[in-house]
């Protein structure tokens, strides 16, 4: 896999993920660091992982996901049907699988509709494994995790259902991308840590990878303001039906 252009981040978030980058290599400095991954390209990926921060949790912010389960997915599935979403920068995939359920509480899922990115290897294993801790699902409403969490004594994981009908990619959001059509992209909390130029872009790539009428969700301090977006909620916008 490609290593991390940090081009495009701002340097004071990556600055400070240094001392976890160095304990995940087992090394005492930033130059015996530089050593050891030049000898070995492989542990890259390590270093990448422990770089980047990941940070996500089932239904995460309530006011954003009332709103999803009040007023954006039913509008979306008597639109679209089983509407497509894209979880950018996912993380360990709960989010996506948070959507999930509620789509799975309208029969609007079907086979690998979904799909979740992110950048880490690590992250994406744990997605596709869909299995946490009793702790993390704490945050699920307990009619959803009624149906579709089964739980095992010292972990829970998600239903088959909930399970087969999100794929996941190892993938660089900000080099790669796919082209959609979406109804709805999920990236939460990524642009905060990029340089504004580089977040400009970001916004323009994912609301052209959006369906027209498709929303986007994004974090609590990242404001998308572009022509043909529109506020309809906390953290959620909308696509312009026609640009």
């Amino acid at each position: 896999m490609a290593g991390l252009d940090p081009a495009g981040y701002r340097m004071a978030p990556l600055i400070r993920r240094l001392p976890a980058c160095l304990r995940a290599l087992r090394v005492p400095s930033i130059a015996v660091a530089k050593d050891l991954l030049t000898r070995q390209p492989p542990k890259l990926q390590l270093a990448i992982d422990a770089l980047l921060i990941g940070t996500s949790s089932f239904f995460r912010d309530d006011l954003v996901f009332e709103h999803l389960a009040d007023e954006v997915i039913p509008a979306m599935v008597a639109r679209t049907g089983k509407p497509r979403v894209w979880s950018a920068a996912c993380s360990n995939g709960m989010e996506l699988y948070s959507v999930a359920m509620m789509l799975a509480d309208h029969a609007a899922l079907s086979l690998k509709q979904l799909l979740g990115t992110d950048f880490r290897s690590e992250a994406i294993s744990e997605a596709e494994r869909g299995i946490y801790s009793p702790e993390a699902a704490s945050g699920i409403p307990p009619t959803l995790a009624k149906r579709h969490l089964i739980r095992g004594k010292a972990s829970v994981a998600v239903a088959p259902a909930i399970h087969a009908s999100v794929r996941w990619e190892c993938r660089d959001l900000l080099t790669d991308s796919d082209p959609g059509p979406w109804d709805m992209i999920l990236c939460r909390n990524l642009a905060i840590y990029l340089e504004s130029g580089v977040v400009a872009q970001l916004w323009k790539k994912l609301r052209a990878a959006l369906a027209p009428g498709g929303v986007l969700v994004v974090g609590k301090a990242e404001k998308p303001r572009l022509n043909g977006l529109t506020q309809v909620g906390p953290c959620i916008y909308r696509k312009h039906p026609v640009e």
